[in-house]
């Protein structure tokens, strides 16, 4: 009887290869071709211009992940048709995983790397900075803002801890940002702040380089991020790997005149903000 029961109850398991395929089904989607946005050009060639209807379905899979490269391209061929299908795609989440981030994260990695044969901070020469403020941090502190999403630049708690600083400038016109390594000359007032550096390389520019897409932005650009956009308006300097203390002040010309030393004190609490740093002392 043990022996008859024993096969009733194989006989009510599942096959092997079904619960393969339920465990399979149950699993995270990976990304693989289906969530690659690298391929999206040639899924458009696909079923634009061979006719493989299928290859509209990977996309609709890809969802709002895929909708900038898909409006990117329909706009550049003027298809009615495609830019009406990369309006539905904005609108729908993606139902599988895909590298969007993975790639924009990327995207600032190829910036740090391009980098190693930038000028050194000390011996570059000035950057022209506009708009009110010019934004210091090394890339990869913020790569994953950039990436993802967020803004560092104002948040208190990343500025304190270095990840990101910015200073006001006397006016939205152009000025002379000039960095030096060293202290600030004795008895000169400044306005104090921290920059920390792991890639070797900062940018110095406008703030907004370190910005993330907004929240309930729906068409991101898988291959660049802020830092790419505000690239032109700045530029990328080679700097030591460490916690530098920041002294700034305004030059009697206008320029504005950054110090960066070793941080003494490197995880002593330090009083800066926003507010604080959008105020730098004249040269006295």
């Amino acid at each position: 009887m043990a022996k008859q029961g024993a096969t009733k109850n194989r006989g009510n398991k599942k096959p092997k290869s079904e619960r393969k395929r339920a465990k399979a089904k149950a699993a995270p989607p990976e990304i693989g071709a289906d969530g690659d946005l690298r391929t999206v050009p040639l899924h458009l060639k696909a079923w634009r211009e061979d006719g493989v209807e299928e290859a509209s379905a990977v996309l609709l899979g890809m969802g709002r992940d895929a909708s900038f490269q898909v409006l990117q391209a329909a706009e550049g061929s003027g298809d009615e048709e495609l830019i009406a299908f990369a309006r539905r795609l904005a609108a729908l989440p993606p139902q599988v995983d895909t590298n969007l981030h993975a790639l924009r994260a990327d995207a600032v990695a190829q910036r740090i790397a391009e980098a190693a044969e930038a000028p050194q901070v000390g011996e570059a020469g000035p950057v022209t900075a506009k708009g009110g403020a010019v934004g210091l941090f090394d890339p990869a502190r913020v790569q994953d803002d950039l990436a993802k999403g967020g803004r560092p630049r104002r948040d208190e708690a990343r500025i304190r801890a270095g990840d990101v600083l910015w200073l006001g400038l006397p006016s939205a016109d152009p000025t002379e940002v000039r960095l030096h390594l060293g202290p600030p000359p004795a008895g000169q007032p400044t306005r104090r702040a921290r920059l920390k550096v792991t890639s070797g390389v900062v940018f110095v520019g406008p703030p907004e380089a370190s910005d993330g897409p907004r929240l309930g932005t729906v068409r991101i650009d898988p291959f660049h991020t802020a830092l790419d956009e505000h690239l032109a308006a700045g530029a990328l300097l080679r700097l030591k790997a460490g916690v530098y203390a920041v002294h700034a002040h305004l030059a009697a010309d206008g320029g504005l005149e950054v110090h960066l030393s070793p941080d003494p004190e490197p995880k002593a609490a330090l009083d800066v903000s926003a507010s604080t740093l959008a105020q730098v002392p004249r040269a006295e």
